[in-house]
């Protein structure tokens, strides 16, 4: 019960924590315990976690940067000095870390994803919008 609990706060570090979820799920579902993760997401129309995850951390980056939120950038992010790069106008630097435990914050987890994405998401006038766009990306090779 408590890996229940657990999974909707923090990411499974190791690939077997992440396989003990997927499988848990299934036996809830009536009918679904026979089939695959991938399968049972299918038949749902559903995102895998790692995609709504993703999704997440991209949504309360754009709020922090837009101040939809009350929450100082300048704290979370540097914003990139290069402007000559591919990608968007809004690209932010990754910190360098000296510890792997310091590399899984948020704010320098989603420092790729946020650099993979085009301008005209990055540029989005509100949240709404912004979601909606996301959701027309491919977001399965971030």
């Amino acid at each position: 019960m408590l890996m229940h609990v657990a999974m909707g706060l923090h990411p499974p570090l190791f690939t077997a924590h992440s396989s003990i979820s997927a499988s848990s799920q299934g036996k809830r579902l009536r009918g679904f315990y026979h089939m695959s993760y991938a399968n049972r997401l299918q038949l749902l129309h559903l995102d895998s976690l790692a995609s709504r995850r993703i999704i997440a951390d991209l949504v309360m980056c754009y709020k922090i940067l837009n101040n939809h939120v009350c929450l100082d950038p300048a704290k979370f992010f540097t914003c990139s000095t290069v402007c000559c790069t591919r990608g968007n106008t809004m690209k932010l630097k990754k910190v360098h870390t000296l510890s792997a435990r310091d590399g899984h914050f948020f704010s320098n987890h989603v420092v790729n994803a946020w650099n993979s994405l085009p301008d005209s998401v990055i540029l989005s006038p509100s949240v709404a919008s912004f979601k909606s766009k996301l959701q027309t990306l491919d977001l399965s090779s971030i």
